[in-house]
């Protein structure tokens, strides 16, 4: 999973990033959060969060219409007041570009949300909300990170293809046994 943002970071993917992955075999995923309070900006703060995404999704290369899901980020155990709003400006600007609408956060708020039709993808920590994870796409898991070549990288299980990853661009080469 990586992190597309108004804001400039270091978590934030670049187009040289994302190209090396998927040129390496491995999935992409993409996340977009401006701070742990965005949602609570609302329908202003969703329009804006979409147009950002989906600018910065065609910087790293994802083209529209692809199906990938852009999870939207709410980095708070519960969704403020506002995150309704955001989802519902947001999602159909996503859609607009042949983007899937996702969201981060609690499971059972990004349940009622996909209920709601404001999501089609559910990306949550295990640790937020209940331990029912029905209907989540990616499980964010409590284990020690691990490091991958230098980078320090939490472990999150897959499970199922509604995780709506962007595909890696070949398969790696298969070494003989």
């Amino acid at each position: 999973m990586r992190y597309l943002s108004s804001i400039a970071g270091p978590k934030i993917t670049t187009a040289a990033e994302c190209a090396d992955l998927r040129g390496h075999g491995l999935s992409v995923g993409l996340v977009y959060e401006d701070g742990t309070m965005t949602t609570a900006g609302g329908t202003v703060a969703g329009t804006h969060s979409a147009q950002v995404a989906i600018y910065e999704a065609g910087v790293v290369g994802c083209p529209p219409f692809s199906g990938v899901v852009i999870y939207l980020a709410c980095d708070t155990p519960t969704p403020p007041v506002g995150t309704r709003e955001y989802l519902a400006a947001a999602g159909p600007l996503l859609q607009q570009y042949g983007y899937a609408r996702g969201f981060y956060g609690n499971p059972d708020a990004g349940r009622a949300f996909l209920g709601a039709g404001l999501v089609d993808a559910i990306w949550s920590p295990e640790t937020w909300g209940s331990r029912n994870m029905t209907s989540v796409a990616i499980v964010q898991r409590v284990r020690p990170p691990v490091v991958i070549a230098g980078v320090e990288c939490d472990i999150d299980d897959l499970l199922g293809p509604a995780a709506g990853l962007w595909m890696p661009a070949s398969h790696p080469p298969c070494l003989a046994a």
